[in-house]
């Protein structure tokens, strides 16, 4: 049993790298002078427990009046309590430290002497007294909404700031840019996954940028019909006191035609022509537009210039996610940010919170345009990954190159000389274009070989250590649309506001309607498209709403690793996944939804302590490749580590080998190693696996706010040869008469020997054995093993990527939703594939075989065997 230390109730609190500020109380006392409180007389504390956190401690504190805010790394809470709880709280068992939270501890170790500043406030506080009181302290408050307030000043002034009890946490804020500065489907796989049926018909894309085209619904772009448009949002820019005046314009995109671009590749369709087909061309549209122009004045005026900016962007990010998903936008594309080298901020706080919140809601950032080879040795340096990229939860895109090679001809003439308008383009090098300083980089195109990084990317590791991009797709020379307003050459006059025309991009415009341009911009809308396809394969194969872990998993787990992320023209993998260039890879849609994998979406979770269990049965004659994603509880800018709730991931193969999550070398996983506590995704890859039965348990170490949802994926060959049930030491064992058995709901082996048995084997990766005797046995949900053995039996997988093996007898045997592999083994069986991508093996007898929904394989084997038009090959089949 736990018990309090009697020497000191507060230790040192190390929530930032250069520790935490200590109001030290001796054992017994009340609560410390000098703690901050808020205006319902509140204090604000660290709580250090003494080892993981699980659901009974938090329990505890809460009962004790603490309201539990934060997780502080190693094994703390940030609450907030009053005094009269202080001493409940102080005794509570296993706690260790009570610590004050200090002036000091609230603000960034990098502020500027003098600028502007984000300040995030402590949950539920009120915002407008908050600043109110902000600008008492002689700040500056022009803008604030939800928990966050801009404000303008000097460094001098923070601290009185920081001094208010409500005020959480005090950043330096620049505002967030576009990242195009520098400024596909085929290399993505998107083609191919459109030609199979997954072109995103059944989800709803938004995309928050500068604005879009006309901006209306009719005048978007040609490839985005007003029919698959569901609403043009405008987010006007608002005179903020002190520091602008706002010049909107409603939701058109004028000046850079970034927003166009983007949404274009994230759901254009390419009509008529088929140029510039975005990834998921049948999916429908909600846009943010958030650009206007903004005339600086004051103390902002020092430090940004007049021009276009994402003034219409909320300091609080949460509405602009909730009115996409009020919509019913399930991905939400962002391809814009602000530079700070890897930094956790507020922003970043607020997207895990959302996702956290909304956890069908999958939100993509671009890494951002700041990779640099500041020490000229033709590498491209770590630590420049952009916010709110840095988020956890997040999918962070980098941008790798497209394939486009060399020149190519003129595509339009329209200008006063009958010259070549569109078209003709000439790959520049990333030393000529962008002032690399050292080869390879510097003399390498910057497009033309899809297996190398775009030098500009911004490159990881976050400031925490965590893998950060998380993929990469193709993001130079990338062709999309081209917003139709202040074209050169089509428009008679320039934007009257800046008296010049749109930005053309990257070389002369294709066309009127298409233009070309580069950056992590552009890499992650065509990914987002890419989330957009998978959510529509798992709702069209398999009836499911994927959650934001499964949809990221997916595209995790499928992505490839590039073979010369250095650039220097050799394909020789200097840096394998995972690697601060290229995160996990370069996406494949194609892969991602050829329904090849099994899947798991695990709603309940797990706390401290407790594990499920999923057993797979593979081949050995293919890579197997695992990944478990959670999406996260919300950390804090403060954090040394911003991970939270800590899931371990072990993978066990037929041996007895045992291989931990992200342990890698030569971009395959090894032996040995730490367990990972810093990701919220974790791989295990193994080039040359043992045929058998794999084990895969994702274990709850550390659950502070639990319980913790996750999702799994496992692609690999299954082994159609295996005796499934040979060998294996069950936890649930029949008798040899007729049973009704039922699993717990975790990773069962349910053995029914003999007799006429009913076995249902609840959630988690089962693994059913009939025995002799007419059995029915259902899988249900998870990806299980389901053997009839001897006698007439009825088998249904269930949910998830299962195998179903009647082995001897006449045999009823249904895969269900997932992509299942049905064995008939002996005997006349009857083979149904229901939904999912199934392959079906009759072996010998008189089988019927009967693909269902999705692209199935059917193989009747020996036998005189029947089937229909469901199966796309008919092996042995009249």
């Amino acid at each position: 049993m736990r018990s309090r230390s009697k020497l000191f109730r507060v230790l040192v609190v190390f929530a930032l790298l250069g520790g935490l500020s200590v109001v030290t109380a001796a054992a017994g006392s009340a609560q410390s002078e000098g703690v901050q409180v808020d205006r319902a007389g509140r204090g604000y504390y660290v709580v250090q427990l003494d080892g993981p956190i699980t659901d009974d401690d938090a329990a505890a504190l809460r009962a004790a009046g603490a309201e539990l805010l934060a997780y502080v790394p190693d094994f703390a809470y940030g609450v907030r309590m009053t005094a009269v709880a202080f001493d409940a709280v102080s005794d509570v068992a296993g706690v260790t430290a009570v610590t004050a939270v200090g002036t000091e501890d609230k603000l960034a170790d990098d502020l500027a002497a003098e600028g502007l500043y984000r300040l995030r406030l402590q949950r539920g506080a009120d915002t407008a007294a908050v600043a109110a009181d902000v600008a008492a302290a002689g700040v500056e408050v022009f803008a604030a909404n939800g928990g966050v307030l801009l404000v303008a000043g000097a460094l001098a002034a923070l601290d009185e700031v920081a001094g208010l009890a409500e005020v959480a946490w005090v950043e330096n804020f620049s505002f967030p840019e576009t990242h195009n500065e520098y400024g596909a489907g085929a290399i993505s796989g998107g083609t191919l996954a459109n030609a199979a049926g997954y072109d995103g018909s059944t989800q709803i894309v938004a995309v928050a940028d500068t604005g879009i085209g006309g901006g209306t619904k009719a005048t978007a772009h040609i490839d985005i019909p007003s029919s698959r448009i569901i609403a043009v949002e405008d987010w006007p820019g608002i005179d903020a006191p002190d520091c602008w005046i706002a010049q909107p314009d409603g939701p058109h995109d004028v000046d850079s035609g970034h927003g166009t671009h983007v949404a274009v590749s994230a759901v254009g369709d390419g009509r008529p022509s088929g140029v510039g087909t975005g990834t998921a061309p049948a999916a429908d549209l909600v846009f943010q537009a958030i650009e206007d122009y903004a005339d600086f004045i004051d103390t902002c005026a020092i430090f940004n210039p007049d021009g276009y900016y994402l003034i219409g962007l909320p300091a609080d990010l949460t509405p602009l996610f909730q009115e996409a998903y009020d919509h019913g936008a399930r991905v939400h594309s962002n391809s814009w940010g602000s530079p700070v080298d890897g930094n956790y901020t507020a922003d970043s706080v607020t997207v895990d919170s959302f996702m956290w919140d909304n956890r069908d809601m999958l939100i993509t950032y671009s890494a951002g345009n700041a990779g640099v080879d500041d020490n000229a040795n033709g590498v491209i340096d770590d630590d420049s990954i952009g916010s709110p990229a840095t988020a956890k939860n997040t999918l962070t895109v980098g941008a790798s190159e497209n394939d486009r090679q060399g020149d190519w001809s003129c595509a339009e003439v329209a200008d006063d000389d009958g010259e070549c308008t569109g078209g003709q383009q000439e790959i520049f090098t990333y030393g000529d274009a962008f002032g690399y300083p050292a080869p390879p980089i510097s003399t390498d195109p910057a497009a033309g070989d899809a297996e190398q990084m775009a030098a500009f990317s911004s490159r990881g590791p976050t400031d925490d250590g965590r893998i950060k991009p998380d993929v990469v797709a193709p993001g130079t020379f990338i062709l999309s649309g081209f917003s139709d307003l202040y074209q050169f050459g089509w428009d008679p006059a320039p934007n009257p506001q800046i008296g010049f025309f749109q930005y053309e991009g990257w070389g002369t415009p294709y066309s009127q309607y298409y233009k070309y341009l580069g950056g992590t911009s552009m890499s992650n809308p065509i990914t987002a498209g890419g989330a957009a396809v998978v959510r529509d394969f798992y709702e069209k194969e398999h009836g499911h709403e994927p959650t934001a872990a499964l949809t990221k998993a997916t595209l995790i787990n499928s992505a490839v690793d590039l073979l010369d992320e250095n650039n220097d023209g050799v394909d020789d993998n200097d840096f394998p996944i995972p690697n601060v260039h290229e995160g996990w890879g370069r996406i494949d849609v194609a892969g991602a939804t050829d329904g090849g994998a099994a899947w798991t979406d695990v709603d309940d979770g797990l706390s401290t302590g407790a594990s499920d269990v999923f057993n797979h049965t593979v081949a050995g004659d293919s890579p197997l490749r695992v990944t478990v994603v959670w999406t996260d509880s919300p950390s804090t800018e403060s954090a040394s580590t911003n991970l939270v709730n800590d899931l371990d991931v072990t993978v066990t193969s037929p041996t007895g080998t045992v291989y931990q999550g992200n342990v890698f070398s030569g971009g395959w996983s090894t032996t040995g190693g730490n367990a990972d506590r810093i990701n919220n995704v974790e791989n295990v890859y193994v080039e040359s696996p043992a045929a058998g039965q794999w084990t895969v348990t994702v274990s709850g170490f550390n659950v502070p706010f639990g319980p913790q949802p996750f999702a799994v994926v496992i692609d690999s060959v299954p082994d159609s040869n295996l005796n499934l049930c040979n060998g294996l030491a069950a936890t649930i064992t029949g008798t040899s008469g007729d049973n009704m058995i039922t699993g717990t709901g975790g990773a069962d082996v349910i053995v029914g020997l003999d007799g006429n048995d009913t076995i249902e084997g609840l959630g988690g990766g089962d693994v059913i054995c009939g025995g002799t005797g007419d059995d029915v046995l259902k899988g249900n949900q998870g990806i299980d093993t389901v053997v009839g053995g001897l006698g007439a039996d009825t088998m249904l997988g269930g949910n998830g990527r299962d195998t179903v093996d009647g082995e001897a007898g006449a045999d009823t045997l249904q895969g269900g939703r997932g992509p299942d592999t049905v064995l008939g083994g002996l005997g006349n069986d009857i083979l149904q594939g229901k939904a999912g991508a199934d392959h079906l093996l009759g072996g010998s007898g008189d089988d019927a075989l009967y693909g269902g929904v999705g692209v199935d394989v059917c193989d009747g084997g020996a036998g005189t065997d029947t089937g229909n038009v469901a199966c796309e090959t008919k092996l042995g089949i009249p």
